[in-house]
Order: structure tokens, then C-alpha cells, then sequence
């Protein structure tokens, strides 16, 4: 995975929570170097698993949503390597 990636993932990672406590997020990140991100942990281990559960449980029931919107006879298609979907409609 690129550096570029992995680090727009930490920064999401880092500002999830700040609706909670004082309003600082789970992670508190800085660029030490231009190769190097230091990631400091602001909360517990079990608040940030609480958080990851709840997100799980949100994204099952809204999955579940949408595709009990889909027509009768549609199909779901989804690829491992790339995060996309396909819809394919009944013939």
C-alpha cells in the first residue's frame, strides 16, 4: 500500500471521536519527518474497539438497506482487488 494512502487512513482514523471527550480524536498524529508519521494514541484500546463496532454494525444495517432496495432478481457483484460494486439487473 502507498505511504500517501496508509496516511489519509490514519488522518481519518485520527479525526473520528472528536464528537466525544473534549473533542479530540482517537488518534493524534504529526509528520516528523517527511518519511516518518508519529501516531499517539488519545484514547483506550476498548473505547477505539467500541468505536470500530459501532461503524461495523452501522455499515451491515445500511448495506442491508440498500441492497433490500435493489429489484427482485438483482445481482451484487464486488471485486477484491478494487472497492467497487456492481449492480446488475434482472433480464
Amino acid at each position: 500500500m502507498r505511504p500517501d494512502i496508509v496516511e489519509k487512513l490514519l488522518r481519518s482514523m485520527g479525526r473520528d471521536g472528536r464528537d466525544q471527550d473534549g473533542g479530540k480524536g482517537n488518534l493524534r498524529l504529526r509528520k516528523a519527518s517527511r518519511n516518518t508519521l508519529m501516531v499517539t494514541l488519545q484514547r483506550t484500546w476498548q473505547a477505539l474497539e467500541q468505536t470500530a463496532s459501532l461503524r461495523r454494525q452501522g455499515a451491515e444495517l445500511l448495506l442491508g438497506h440498500l441492497l433490500g432496495k435493489l429489484p427482485k432478481g438483482s445481482r451484487v457483484r464486488t471485486s477484491r482487488s478494487k472497492p467497487q460494486w456492481a449492480i446488475c439487473s434482472p433480464p
